[in-house]
């Protein structure tokens, strides 16, 4: 049984992703379709998400000295109104590149805010031993969302006398619709020491992650992964459009994806005990293990499967992941510590979306084997030497004690 809170942030943030879902959908295709290149879709995204690594830097001093549920309805609402702005001034058949730019970094902006916020509020509004179950249902419920999304997507894109444009306001809707969810959550806020300045805040949330080394060597490992995964991200869509010209099979492989990720939450939610780093890193290596099978086979169906067994490790980490994070940091400094989180976690996907942009115009049926070597080898070469296993022992001891 849910108590309200749980159900407010399940409800309303499974409303947005919901939207977003369909959003990502028809704009990478969209883009893909028009224009024909993965350059174009790799610079746009790229660009978008510059500004997001600067803002991650402060968003979490901000959700620590701020009221955390009023940073989540305000993100949600600017975040809508863009969306619903975007979607008047489309044309199906033409791509406003610097428009669709402009609304995107207003997007990343948000969530830039958005993200820490709501990953650093569960701890103050969930029950501790509550927390992993409800980060499982999080995942769960956003990766049934990833299943339906990607098709109710593909159909929407698919009707004429709909497009691109009514694509867009369905999700601004979503986002206020989750921004009204959010206001009735029962949450205490207490107001933070103003005497210090952001600054002096920022630096003593530096202080505390440097002060972790398997952390700092975990979110290391993260960008380098993600570095990769941008690059899937962008290849996925030009190998389908190149291969099948249906928006249909790429939708499809995003449904696998989730499927794949539900199946991989739901299966960790029934686990017991602690988060540990060793399991952490054990499901990115499963993660980009599967796409080596690309180099020996390489059909569609193989290719579904392949994405479903890379969603079930991905969940499976992020699970994990940010359930250590959310058990083991101190609450008073959870936002800033999740702002370098995903500061660092993001810094390499726009070099990561370029470069990949630009390769996917020459040899694009290889490169996803070449992205599951990068994340095998990302992990391995930062996690797997003596030094790191021995500190890793003594601080899982430590936390157990």
């Amino acid at each position: 049984m849910l108590s309200r809170n749980e159900f407010l942030v399940l409800f309303g943030n499974s409303t947005s992703q919901l939207g977003s879902v369909i959003f990502a959908i028809a704009l990478n295709w969209w883009i893909v379709d028009v224009t024909g290149s993965a350059k174009v879709l790799g610079v746009v995204t790229a660009i978008s998400l510059i500004p997001s690594v600067l803002i991650n830097l402060f968003g979490g001093v901000l959700s620590d000295r701020l009221n955390k549920r009023n940073i989540l309805i305000v993100t949600d609402i600017i975040a809508g109104s863009m969306c619903i702005i975007l979607g008047f001034f489309v044309d199906d058949r033409n791509v406003n590149i610097p428009l669709v730019i402009a609304v995107n970094i207003a997007l990343s902006i948000s969530f830039s805010l958005f993200s820490p916020t709501m990953r650093a509020i569960i701890p103050e509004i969930i029950d501790e031993n509550r927390i992993k179950t409800i980060n499982s249902y999080l995942t769960t419920s956003s990766e049934i969302i990833k299943v339906s999304g990607p098709i109710v997507g593909a159909w929407l894109f698919s009707l004429d006398f709909i497009g691109i444009s009514a694509i867009f306001i369905i999700n601004g809707v979503s986002f206020l619709i989750s921004a009204f969810m959010e206001f009735f959550i029962k949450y205490s806020y207490i107001q933070s020491n103003k005497e210090k300045s952001y600054f002096k805040d920022f630096i003593e949330g530096f202080k505390y992650v440097r002060r972790e080394p398997l952390l700092i060597r975990l979110l290391i490992a993260v960008s380098l992964v993600n570095f990769f995964i941008a690059g899937y991200n962008i290849i996925l869509p030009v190998l389908v459009n190149s291969l099948y010209k249906d928006s249909t099979i790429y939708s499809l492989a995003l449904s696998s994806e989730a499927l794949g990720g539900i199946i991989g939450a739901f299966l960790l939610s029934f686990s017991k005990g602690k988060s540990q780093l060793v399991h952490i890193s054990r499901e990115l290596i499963l993660c980009g293990s599967v796409f080596i099978l690309l180099i020996f086979f390489s059909n569609l169906y193989v290719l579904y499967g392949v994405i479903f067994f890379f969603g079930f490790f991905l969940t499976r980490f992020n699970v994990l992941f940010f359930t250590y994070i959310q058990t083991n940091i101190d609450k008073a400094l959870l936002g800033r510590v999740f702002s370098f989180i995903f500061t660092i976690a993001i810094i390499f996907m726009p070099i990561g979306n370029t470069v990949f942009g630009f390769l996917g115009d020459y040899f694009y049926k290889g490169l996803l084997p070449i992205i599951g070597i990068g994340i095998v080898l990302s992990v391995f070469i930062l996690f797997f030497n003596k030094s790191t296993l021995e500190h890793q022992r003594t601080s899982e001891k430590r936390i157990e004690a």
